[in-house]
C-alpha cells in the first residue's frame, strides 16, 4: 500500500534523547529541569571576551570560563548521582516490604 507524503512526519524526539541513560549533556539537563550556566549563551558578561583585551586578559577570562564550565558540569553530574541514588533506595524500600509466599530468606 502506498501512503501519502503529506501523512509521513519525522519524529525529533528520538534525536535528543541522550545515547546512555546516564549521560550528562544538555539534553539531560533539561529533561531534568537543570540550568547549565556553562553553556555558550549564559557566559558572563565579565568573562566574554572583547577584541579590546589584552593576551593576559583573554587568558585570565578563558581560564575562568573553564573552571566555572567545570564546576557546573561536576553540579551536574553530582545532582544526577544523588537522583540515580535516590530512586535505588526508594526502589529498594519498596522491594523489603514485599515478601514472596513459600520463601524463607
Amino acid at each position: 500500500e502506498k501512503v501519502p507524503f503529506e501523512y509521513m512526519y519525522y519524529d525529533k524526539s528520538a534525536e535528543t534523547e541522550p545515547s546512555t541513560p546516564y549521560a550528562i549533556n544538555s539534553a539531560t539537563a533539561s529533561a531534568h529541569g537543570i540550568q547549565n550556566p556553562a553553556t555558550r549563551s549564559s557566559v558572563p558578561e565579565h568573562l566574554k571576551i572583547l577584541p579590546t583585551d589584552t593576551e593576559a586578559i583573554q587568558k585570565n577570562k578563558k581560564r575562568k570560563l573553564k573552571d566555572l564550565k567545570r564546576r557546573s558540569k561536576n553540579a551536574l553530574e553530582e545532582h544526577m548521582s544523588e537522583q540515580r541514588q535516590r530512586g535505588w533506595q526508594n526502589f529498594q524500600a519498596k522491594k523489603k516490604g514485599k515478601r514472596t509466599k513459600g520463601h524463607y530468606a
